[in-house]
């Protein structure tokens, strides 16, 4: 159907995948393909089952990949094609999914089951991203979700301990 696919690549391919973010994209393939969003929401849930595009991307991000959680789960250099990342790959791509795709999806799962970082490289990666042109903004001091002045000292305590 009209639109699906593209679609389908695009949320793969996608850092965020926060309703506004989907939203922006069903709009632009949408108007690229030169139907309504709506259109594109319906010809999307046809193909799926009914399956909303958030949900199918959640799926898609959350099915069974304990074999991600190993430590040997990919080679070095990502091309030996007998290691569990290299056959996976394989197998998405014969289903159909570009290898760009595909690598933005283990990449996900890499930061989904990375070690966290901490609040300053969370507010470095954010400044970044802002410099990149996400349209993100940095929240006020004392708004909703902004660090407290206490979660700064804690992390700056945090940095002094590991030197």
């Amino acid at each position: 159907m009209k639109g699906v696919k593209e679609l389908e690549k695009k949320l793969l391919s996608m850092p965020s995948h926060s309703y506004d973010a989907i939203d922006k994209a069903m709009t632009g393939i949408a108007k690229s393909q030169s139907i309504s969003p709506t259109q594109l929401h319906n010809n999307f849930k046809s193909v799926h089952n009914g399956q909303i595009p958030d949900d199918w991307i959640k799926s898609q991000l959350s099915s069974d990949n304990s074999e991600m959680d190993n430590e040997d789960f990919m080679c070095p250099d990502g091309k030996c094609g007998a290691c569990p990342y290299c056959q996976k790959k394989k197998q998405m791509v014969s289903m159909g999914y570009s290898e760009e795709a595909v690598e933005a999806v283990f990449l996900s799962f890499a930061e989904k089951y990375a070690e966290k970082k901490g609040l300053w490289a969370n507010i470095h990666a954010k400044r970044k991203r802002i410099k990149a042109g996400s349209g993100e903004r940095m929240r006020k001091p004392g708004s909703k979700g902004a660090p407290s002045a206490a979660d700064i000292k804690e992390a700056g305590a945090d940095d002094d301990k590991k030197k």
